[in-house]
């Protein structure tokens, strides 16, 4: 197994603190190794005495994750929690676009992120919605094991099958993301929903390994439209595209 690159998120919020903790709860598990992209001194500044170790390739990381957190290092100002800044902005992203890379490239088995703030990037001129668009948009161009996304996915875990492959856990992907609620109406087409679920089950067989993932699909309106009093989206849009797939 490969380590995981964990991106910086916004040093002004939690995410540092998401990080040494995670690193202080895993370090003597070598199958959950990772690596941070950050600047060393949001690391020292949110937690002085935590000892980290700086490497130059994700490769160096299981050497050293027993006892330091591993740190590729790229530049960054020192951030003081609770006062997010856009002078930020450059870190959080190149640190998420060297995640990418990572991975992309076989070097990382995956990426994981801390929390961003989207408003102090849009300040800084971010032209994206969220997380979910950006690293669709990094991983444009690559050639997909199955249909393409991104598509935002949440889980919880069966708690009746925990020792179990997990494969009654609770898995709910969205077919609109990062948008008001008058958009999102307004975005569930017959393309959006048809191309979440292609993905959502692509990524169950492959990435998840069931090897017969049931989906169900949620209505849009109160009592999914009864029959059309309380909207039509589910006759016209959600219901064709269901018997479709």
């Amino acid at each position: 197994m490969r380590p995981l690159a964990l991106t910086l998120g916004d040093p002004a919020g939690i995410g540092p603190e998401i990080s040494w903790k995670a690193w202080e709860r895993l370090r003597g598990e070598p199958d959950k190794v990772f690596a941070i992209v950050a600047p060393p001194a949001v690391l020292e500044r949110a937690r002085p005495d935590l000892p980290y170790q700086l490497i130059q390739s994700i490769a160096e990381a299981p050497g050293c994750f027993a006892d330091a957190l591993p740190v590729l290092p790229i530049d960054g100002h020192k951030a003081f929690p609770g006062e997010p800044d856009s002078a930020h902005a450059g870190a959080i992203t190149e640190s998420i676009q060297s995640a990418v890379r990572l991975a992309l490239s076989d070097e990382a088995d995956g990426v994981v992120t801390n929390p961003i703030s989207k408003d102090v990037l849009y300040k800084a001129g971010f032209s994206f919605p969220g997380h979910t668009e950006y690293l669709g948009a990094l991983c444009k161009g690559h050639d997909a094991p199955y249909h393409a996304g991104p598509v935002m996915m949440l889980t919880a875990p069966d708690p009746q099958a925990r020792s179990q492959r997990h494969s009654r856990d609770l898995r709910v992907a969205l077919a609109t993301i990062h948008l008001s609620v008058r958009q999102a109406c307004d975005a569930i087409t017959s393309d959006a929903v048809m191309s979440a679920a292609r993905t959502l089950l692509g990524a169950l067989t492959q990435d998840f390994g069931l090897k017969s993932p049931r989906l169900a699909v949620c209505g849009l309106n109160p009592h999914a439209g009864e029959a059309g009093a309380l909207g039509t989206e589910e006759s016209d849009i959600i219901n064709p595209v269901c018997r479709l797939l």
